[in-house]
């Protein structure tokens, strides 16, 4: 993660990265900041933070109605102690706690679950720290490789809608953060 300058010494990624206005990040979960070593290369070459998971709905809703920030706010902690930004990753995803996934809901009553779960996600950290997670991957992986969307409960329920229905819900919970959709090539 060092970069050199012409033939001098080694550089911080980080300070370039600001000199030139823009971001340099990492990806994290709330377990790898238990790491010292970690913790010092993430403070001295990034300045954004990405929760690798610990925002997922099945880390942060474990049942219903009941919330679990705790990782999550390690990692939005560690960044305001190192006066980074953070994007908070992933809010919907197809993979969802055992409740979801084993209830019979109809699109209304999961509608509802989804907008719940967005809602309160970006609140709680809008309220907790204002203007650290500048950024979320609203949805993520909602689609195959073959550009058809993948069968999770929210498509199968829902339908199609389920992807506008997190981001109104994400738009209206956090009008200035910069809503993403995250994919990766999975089969």
């Amino acid at each position: 993660m060092l970069a050199t300058v012409g033939l001098s010494q080694p550089v911080s990624l980080r300070p370039l990265a600001v000199g030139a206005g823009i971001a340099v990040g990492a990806g994290v979960d709330a377990d790898s900041l238990s790491d010292a070593a970690h913790r010092s290369l993430l403070a001295e070459h990034v300045n954004l933070l990405s929760t690798a998971g610990d925002l997922s709905m099945a880390v942060t809703q474990p049942e219903p109605g009941v919330f679990d920030f705790g990782p999550a706010e390690a990692i939005v902690d560690f960044a305001v102690d190192n006066d980074m930004t953070v994007r908070g990753h992933e809010l919907i995803g197809a993979i969802v706690p055992d409740w979801v996934s084993t209830t019979a809901w109809t699109a209304e009553t999961l509608s509802q679950v989804l907008r719940d779960q967005v809602t309160t996600v970006i609140g709680h950290f809008s309220e907790r720290n204002p203007g650290v997670i500048t950024q979320w991957d609203v949805v993520a992986n909602a689609f195959l490789p073959d550009g058809t969307l993948r069968p999770t409960v929210w498509q199968q329920v829902i339908g199609d809608d389920h992807l506008r229905i997190a981001f109104e819900a994400a738009r209206a919970a956090d009008p200035d953060a910069m809503l993403f959709y995250d994919d990766v090539a999975v089969t």
